[in-house]
């Protein structure tokens, strides 16, 4: 996997859960504006953030970069997407 934090923002992993975020909105009826990733510069460990912006709100939903390789390769899927699609229904 990528070694500093701008390929990891841009690998297949983060690619596959904005896209996972897109389509699970439109399902919950959810009229996204945009999202976009960050990097939590002061944590220790490496955290990854994704803004998501929504008509009804903004909100934040924070991954580990083993998160974001497992969503890649399948591995950790069901929980990842589990924990989009909480966040996306609080935004509702």
């Amino acid at each position: 996997m990528a070694n500093n934090w701008w390929q990891v923002e841009t690998s297949e992993g983060a690619k596959k859960i904005q896209q996972y975020c897109q389509d699970e909105a439109k399902n919950l009826g959810l009229d996204l504006e945009r999202m976009s990733w960050s990097t939590d510069l002061v944590s220790q460990n490496e955290k990854y953030i994704l803004t998501i912006i929504a008509k009804t709100g903004t909100t934040e939903i924070t991954f580990s970069r083993e998160e974001i390789e497992d969503y890649a390769s399948g591995r950790g899927l069901q929980k990842t997407s589990e924990k989009i699609r909480r966040t996306l229904e609080d935004v509702l």
